[in-house]
Order: C-alpha cells, then structure tokens, then sequence
C-alpha cells in the first residue's frame, strides 16, 4: 500500500497513550494526523516529562500539529478515571474525524480509552495500533480483518537529533554526514561477509559418538 492509502485513515483529532517509549506515539501523530490537527497526549505521573517534551516537539512540526495534555495522574489502571479523562475531551469536540493510537501506555489505558471513545459512537472514527516487529500500522474494523500498511523510509524521516530530542536526550555535537575511515569500514566489511559464508558453509548439525565406559 502506498501513502495516499494512509491517507484514507488520517483523522484531525488523535488520542495517543504516552509510555515509556514515546517514538510510536511521534510516528503515528506524524502518520495520522492530518495538517492542523491536534495530537491529545493521554499520560500519568510517570510519563509527563516524555508527554510534556512530545507536545513541544509537535508544536514545532512545519506541518501546523497540535498537541494537549491529557492528565490521567496516577490512574494508570483507574478505568473510571480514564473513561472521564477523554470523554472530558470528546464531549469538546465539535466536528472533524476522530481517532484513537493505543500503541502506548498501560494495557489498562488501552482498553479503558478504547471503551470511552466507542461510547461516543462519532463517524468514522479510526483506531490503530503500530506494529513494531512488522513496522506496519494497523486500523483496525470490528466489521472486517484489520488493513495493515507498511511504514516506509519515505513516508517518515526522523533526524538522528530529532531521534534524541523524543527520548528527552540532547546531543552535544551536531553528528556528521561524512563517512569516517572508509577504507576500515570496507576491509572489515569483508572481514565479516568472509566468515558470514564460512559458518552457513558448515553443516547444520554435528553427529557426536559416546563412547561407553
């Protein structure tokens, strides 16, 4: 599938569950949103320094993002709290396609979200999961098989700086573009592509005799 594909699923209003690792979020905002829209960063205690740095780098994108906090506090697992925390949202939104990431946060967040935006029963509203192991982003359809579209190179480029910057780390050079020791790199490429053949030479398993006392 291609990108005018993703295009079909990018919603204006996007509810992401903020873990440990806030790069799927970034991914999907980037992915699903479309231009103007507005990313709402559902987090807890413990991911608010990651949600708080995700939000000023949205802000920052040419493409005009938007991002809100979403405060869950400690209720990562309060399903009443979860509930009222983005139905307080849903209930402010006025027109525009909705969607919902549960790539992120608590299992508990993930389901609890899921449940408050379905209760709102709006139009068209889109969730997805990001598969990390087959770099896909899934929608998924209670009706159909879930559709399942690869995330390529060129769909998104994240900078190695803008890499750093996700995970609350800064780089304290601007990282090169040049190779450095090129002939090195080479000889040990083939080094390594030499042993590479000599071990898938060797036969797949090795018959050994015991010997009887």
């Amino acid at each position: 599938m291609s990108t005018s594909e993703l295009d079909k699923h990018k919603v204006n209003h996007l509810f992401l569950l903020i873990g440990e690792n806030p790069l799927p979020n970034y991914v999907a905002a980037r992915l699903l949103l479309n231009k103007g829209g507005t990313a709402y960063l559902v987090y807890t205690t413990g991911t608010e320094k990651l949600a708080t740095r995700l939000q000023t780098i949205l802000n920052t994108e040419p493409i005009g993002l938007k991002a809100k906090h979403v405060p869950l506090n400690d209720g990562e697992a309060d399903a009443y709290q979860i509930h009222k925390a983005i139905c307080s949202e849903l209930e402010t939104l006025q027109d525009g396609k909705i969607g919902l990431n549960y790539t992120g946060g608590t299992k508990a967040m993930a389901v609890h979200a899921y449940r408050a935006v379905l209760s709102k029963e709006h139009p068209e509203t889109v969730f997805s999961y990001l598969d990390p192991r087959k770099l896909e982003m899934c929608i998924d359809r209670e009706d159909r098989d879930r559709i399942r579209i690869k995330v390529k190179p060129d769909m998104l480029q994240v900078e190695l700086v803008e890499l750093f910057q996700i995970h609350r780390l800064e780089l304290k050079a601007n990282p090169t573009q040049e190779a450095q020791l090129p002939e090195l790199a080479a000889a040990l490429a083939k080094v390594f592509k030499a042993i590479l053949r000599t071990v898938f030479k060797q036969p797949k398993y090795h018959k050994t005799r015991l010997k009887k006392d």
